[in-house]
């Protein structure tokens, strides 16, 4: 009897969800760490979120939601981003930015994936959304393999 109370009491233990590490909420708890290492890993996460709660959003049919949402996740990748930069490492030296350029390759891939499964008419809106995500991640790319960004036009002196 006691060896089944015991495997019982595992049982629910195990279906009990540990506490999530360093989760985030809101993008000003994530600007509001010291750390920029950790601020960019959190805003990453956090934009990751943002994209599982529009996924969710727009299949109850909440369209503005799911458009704040995005909005959202962009925002996390630009401060994930700014973030990197204020820790004046070399991008092609760093980890950090190497995890930072894989993140949002994976959130471009998830977002296309979701930009895939909407209607043409909500997908136009969210395009902007995937150029955002797309520039943070062209960045990171190119510092990462050793080279610099090229200006646009508008940057140019």
């Amino acid at each position: 009897m006691k060896q089944a109370l015991l495997v019982v009491s595992l049982m629910f233990l195990a279906w009990i969800p540990a506490p999530a590490k360093d989760q985030v909420q809101d993008l000003e708890a994530i600007r509001a760490q010291r750390d920029p290492k950790k601020r960019a890993r959190l805003a990453w996460d956090f934009a990751a979120s943002r994209l599982d709660a529009a996924k969710k959003l727009y299949a109850g049919g909440d369209w503005s939601g799911t458009q704040h949402a995005l909005s959202e996740m962009a925002d996390g990748v630009e401060l994930g981003h700014a973030a990197l930069k204020e820790t004046g490492e070399r991008p092609r030296r760093s980890k950090h930015y190497k995890r930072g350029e894989l993140e949002t390759q994976e959130l471009l891939r998830r977002l296309d994936d979701f930009l895939r499964a909407m209607s043409v008419e909500d997908r136009t809106a969210a395009e902007d959304v995937r150029k955002r995500v797309d520039a943070v991640h062209q960045t990171l790319l190119l510092g990462v393999m050793g080279q610099e960004p090229q200006k646009s036009a508008k940057e140019k002196p």
